[in-house]
């Protein structure tokens, strides 16, 4: 009796979340930087100064580091730059805070699924969501943490909606993760799961505010290009019916992830579907399709839980390339916040397990995916465990290989890294950051002449690229022309005054 009493108790079902949460993911603390740390932290010199601070209010996440992104996520960059000050360049603490987030994640969820279901089954649900490996990247990938942060104010934008207290969490959530603009749907969708009146009047301010949003997107914070991250037209961006049929085929493995996660990498090879008569595009469809009956029914029957499946696919949308065109076919934890709606179907199908044995599903259900969440985890420990893992899956990955590279180079191998720059090359040769990187390579070997074609090639790719720009004027320099040298570097102050560097190497040059 005791020890039912216990285990219904709130507070149990937070030491379990947190201990949970601490079990799975917590070994990431000892990892390293990797993948696009490298821009959004490392080399980002928004964040590791109070003198440029307020750019991660009104430039794209990367900006920082002289680059051009489409994502803006000020209170991410936010909590990165916080992270910074505190702790430096030391990986543990950033580590550390994407625990922290994630366990507020499970403890904002839980109150969520409380408003649905019984004590056990919010709790069932909530270590279901939170240790499932689709997680996994979000939570040990620092600069992953968009996901989680927004998720998180989602939670608490729709737990306090009702006296518009959620707009500031909806605000941050916006401002963490672009796709949280959509709260409305996902606000009016719970409230309806959860059997009460829909309240237009609530609904209208924050979509006022989601389309305020969305507009400043499309005007004064677009930075490039909000509605086409590619540079260049290319068969997906100037075909509606490709993309479609993509979508088609990421909505069926999207979905079967959240059933089957054995078969997760990032960066994993995804195609450009030209035709309907592919079994993935027709089962992706058959997949929409079946949706939509279940949520006619449900709407018809009065029996709101088939509204799950609409969360599912509105949350899909934001990433589905046939509006806003993303440079990339698939990442896996694009079906993170689509999942929410099948884990609302899930408590409700757990409520029906027999209380006796709910405890019993519960373990059988929720170690192996703790289980794989772990190892899974491990994948980012390292670029080398990371890289490996893809190129394990996807051996002809580009961006991987010269991500790998750049490890090589940091740990001072240019030997392995030069090895896997040309490899990159030979697959792709239109990666500016490939020609940069060869061109670091022979510039530290006094190569001035090689190096500088290599820097010639990737400011032809990315004519706004400053690294390659101040080393080519370095390396006329040391060729003895400095009225070049100092022209260029001119130039590259001018288009990124924040670089240092720069001022220091015209000083000298002097």
């Amino acid at each position: 009796m005791n020890i039912d009493r216990i285990t219904e108790h709130k507070s149990f079902h937070f030491y379990l979340i947190i201990f949970s949460t601490l079990i799975v993911y917590g070994h990431s603390i000892s990892f390293d930087f990797v993948f696009d740390d490298e821009h959004f932290i490392v080399n980002n010199r928004f964040i590791h100064s109070f003198e440029h601070s307020l750019k991660i209010f009104t430039e794209n996440i990367v900006a920082g580091a002289g680059m051009k992104s489409n994502l803006y996520r000020p209170f991410q960059s936010l909590t990165h730059f916080i992270d910074w000050q505190l702790w430096g360049a030391n990986p543990t603490f950033h580590h550390l805070t994407n625990v922290i987030i994630h366990i507020g994640l499970g403890i904002s969820f839980y109150f969520l699924m409380l408003g649905l279901f019984t004590k056990k089954a919010a709790l069932f649900s909530t270590l279901f969501f939170i240790l499932h490996p689709l997680q996994h990247q979000a939570v040990a990938f620092i600069s992953g943490r968009g996901d989680i942060l927004g998720m998180m104010f989602l939670s608490m934008g729709i737990l306090f909606a009702k006296n518009y207290m959620a707009i500031i969490p909806f605000i941050l959530a916006m401002l963490s993760k672009e796709s949280m603009a959509f709260f409305p749907f996902y606000l009016m969708i719970y409230e309806k799961i959860k059997g009460e009146k829909w309240d237009y009047k609530r609904y209208g301010v924050y979509s006022l505010v989601a389309g305020l949003y969305m507009l400043l997107r499309l005007t004064v914070l677009n930075f490039n290009n909000t509605m086409n991250f590619y540079e260049n037209p290319n068969i997906f961006t100037e075909n509606f019916v490709f993309r479609l049929f993509t979508f088609f085929t990421s909505m069926a493995k999207g979905l079967s992830l959240w059933f089957f996660p054995f078969d997760l990498h990032h960066e994993r090879h995804w195609q450009v579907y030209a035709t309907f008569w592919h079994y993935l595009v027709i089962v992706g469809l058959l997949i929409i399709v079946a949706m939509i009956i279940c949520i006619f029914f449900s709407v018809k029957k009065k029996n709101w839980w088939g509204l799950g499946f609409l969360w599912f696919l509105i949350a899909a949308f934001p990433t589905s390339n046939l509006i806003v065109i993303i440079n990339a076919l698939f990442y896996d934890h694009w079906y993170i916040l689509p999942g929410i709606g099948l884990v609302m179907i899930l408590g409700q199908l757990f409520s029906k397990v027999p209380e006796k044995k709910q405890y019993l599903v519960m373990s059988l259900i929720l170690i192996p995916l703790a289980f794989t969440s772990f190892f899974y985890t491990k994948v980012w420990e390292s670029p080398y465990t990371l890289y490996g893992h893809i190129l394990k899956h996807n051996p002809k990955s580009a961006k991987a290989m010269v991500n790998l590279a750049v490890a090589y180079s940091y740990d001072g191998n240019d030997e392995m890294a030069e090895k896997y720059y040309l490899d990159a090359l030979s697959i792709n040769n239109k990666l500016y950051e490939i020609h940069h990187n060869l061109g670091m390579i022979y510039y530290r070997r006094e190569q001035y002449e090689k190096a500088m074609a290599y820097y010639d090639n990737a400011l032809k790719i990315k004519p706004n690229f400053f690294q390659s720009k101040k080393y080519l004027a370095v390396c006329y320099f040391y060729l003895g022309d400095k009225e070049k040298s100092l022209r260029l570097l001119r130039e590259v102050k001018a288009e990124f005054p924040y670089d240092r560097d720069v001022d220091r190497i015209i000083d000298q040059i002097k």
